[in-house]
């Protein structure tokens, strides 16, 4: 159950970072 939940984590944490890059938020 944790593995999913990371791996969840880690797929949205990718897609929050992608678009903050898109917008040219500071990361």
């Amino acid at each position: 159950m944790k593995i999913a939940v990371v791996g969840a984590t880690g797929m949205v944490g990718k897609v929050m970072l992608k678009v903050l890059a898109e917008r040219n938020f500071p990361v």
